[in-house]
């Protein structure tokens, strides 16, 4: 099932892809972007791999429980460390609403 996915970053213009989740954990982005996902209760982490960087996605997840539109709300998008640092820079924020209602 495709999400729409917008992405705002740091000077940048908003950009859209489409992201597909599979039953086994899998998922990839309409560009090539592949990796895993997870989710707890509220929450959703996608882990992939471009260029030799990890990138990580988190966000909540916000159940529809009157209709079948759940959300990924509050998305922040992470990459691993590069040297000594201490904190994972922030590429940028997104957001989703499935287009199909799956």
């Amino acid at each position: 099932s495709p999400w729409p996915l917008r992405e705002r970053g740091w000077f940048r213009r908003p950009r859209d892809r489409w992201l597909f989740f599979d039953d086994d954990g899998g998922c990839a982005f309409h560009d090539g972007e592949a990796g895993n996902w997870t989710s707890s209760d509220q929450t959703v982490r996608i882990e992939t791999t471009r260029g030799g960087d990890t990138l990580r996605y988190h966000c909540f997840l916000r159940r529809d429980t009157l209709g079948d539109r759940p959300r990924l709300l509050r998305g922040v998008k992470t990459r691993d460390r590069r040297r000594t640092r201490w904190f994972r820079p922030v590429l940028g924020s997104f957001a989703s609403t499935p287009e199909d209602g799956s």
